[in-house]
């Protein structure tokens, strides 16, 4: 019955957007780490799922270090077998605490999911994947969703980590 939520080095009014969903038809287990300042990865049990069922969702909240970087800043958490989750980034200056939740859905509702390199200067990439209706699918990615990694060290430029996902047709992401 209750929501919490934490912000780092509030300097003015800041707002964040929220949303809590119930679903009936999935278990939910739920878990915080640490990574400290040099750790580049963490790897956390969970109790056994279904990985193409399953939908890992993150938060996290980097205690960066004096000039803080992109990447220090950017968690990519992955579902990497039935019992486990790994947590990394490309930049361990920092520590950074991170807040997960592992859905697994038990009515047949499916989950793909997998990583995606860019290459330098490269904007857009389409994947292909397994079809889905499109009328029925949603697709998320990226910053502080299902997480990203990036090796970018400058500071003040955040536009080089967000991404966009989107479905353009039933076979293509």
């Amino acid at each position: 019955s209750s929501l919490e939520l934490h912000i780092n080095n509030v300097s003015s009014t800041p707002y964040v957007e929220w949303q809590v969903v119930e679903y009936i038809e999935a278990v939910v287990q739920h878990g915080d780490l640490s990574l400290a300042e040099g750790a580049s990865s963490v790897t956390v049990p969970v109790v056994a799922v279904n990985p193409g069922r399953a939908w890992l969702i993150t938060s996290y909240q980097a205690n960066f270090v004096d000039i803080p970087s992109i990447g220090e800043r950017l968690i990519r958490g992955r579902v990497t077998s039935s019992t486990s989750l790994v947590f990394d980034r490309a930049v361990a200056t920092g520590s950074t605490d991170v807040s997960w939740s592992l859905v697994e859905f038990t009515d047949g509702t499916e989950v793909r999911h997998a990583s995606q390199h860019f290459n330098a200067g490269e904007a857009q990439r389409d994947v292909a994947i397994t079809a889905v209706e499109p009328a029925r699918a949603l697709a998320v990615g990226g910053y502080e969703t299902t997480g990203g990694s990036s090796p970018y060290v400058s500071d003040d430029l955040p536009g080089v980590a967000f991404f966009t996902s989107q479905l353009v047709d039933g076979t293509t992401l």
